[in-house]
């Protein structure tokens, strides 16, 4: 398993330094966002698996930075994190396909928990749709050699049904 990516955008320079630090001793290549407009800058040039996503930062709200980023990189699985939960807020997260809302303050070992099902679920749904193009593929084979065969051509079981 290679080591996810996860991008923090936050405005507060402790949270970023302390989680930066965190996270990377668990083995996470981390990087930091301190406005919404450098984040969504990064996420173009670069993949991340996870991005831990401040609902409330100087420049945009959280949840048009989270469009964004599912506008920019589908795949990428976003953590809200947040002082100022509402059950609102939440639900329109949620709905704009955020993995996860956490509220602040948090515990680590809740957050790191988080990360690990987001990983999860990011590696399983990429893994399903490879085996889907696969199967996709061997179907268009199929039909391809089937199609192309003038002769008429007979498929029995062993007891030639």
């Amino acid at each position: 398993m290679e080591n996810p990516k996860i991008l923090i955008i936050d405005d507060e320079r402790d949270i970023c330094t302390s989680l930066k630090y965190v996270l990377s001793t668990k083995g996470y290549i981390v990087d930091v966002a301190r406005t919404a407009g450098k984040g969504v800058e990064k996420i173009k040039k670069n993949h991340f698996n996870l991005v831990l996503l401040d609902m409330r930062l100087p420049d945009y709200d959280g949840i048009k930075v989270l469009e964004k980023i599912k506008e920019i990189s589908p795949d990428t699985e976003v953590v809200i994190l947040t002082a100022y939960a509402d059950i609102k807020s939440v639900i329109e997260a949620m709905e704009k396909n955020a993995f996860s809302y956490l509220p602040k303050p948090f515990e680590i070992p809740h957050l790191i928990s988080i990360l690990e099902k987001a990983y999860e679920k990011q590696t399983l749904s990429l893994l399903n749709r490879d085996l889907f193009q696969k199967i996709s593929d061997a179907k268009k084979d199929w039909e391809t050699t089937f199609d192309s065969i003038s002769d008429i051509i007979s498929i029995l079981d062993i007891d030639f049904n």
